[in-house]
């Protein structure tokens, strides 16, 4: 298995068939060392890349948004069809 990563959206590709450090893709890509890939993995997207002589060294975890507030309660069929029997717009 072998992991690259894009230098600039931070994306990252896997493929099984790859060694590191093979870059499969090119320019903008650069092959992830084995002993990353599960940082890159956990941390996805937020992270910083730290690139020494062209090279992946490390990947620096960043601060994740806060998790938005649970979900209202979706409406049920019943209650629509119910507001809409009654001309109501908004449920």
């Amino acid at each position: 298995m072998s992991m690259i990563i894009n230098t600039q959206t931070k994306g990252y590709q896997m493929q099984s068939t790859r060694n590191y450090p093979e870059n499969w893709e090119g320019e903008g890509w650069l092959p992830v060392p084995p002993e990353l890939e599960g940082k890159v993995r956990e941390n996805y997207p937020y992270y910083e890349l730290v690139i020494e002589d062209g090279a992946l060294v490390d990947v620096t975890p960043t601060e994740r948004p806060e998790e938005p507030e649970e979900a209202e309660t979706p409406v049920s069929w019943d209650a629509l069809a119910g507001s809409i029997r009654e001309g109501v717009n908004a449920v």
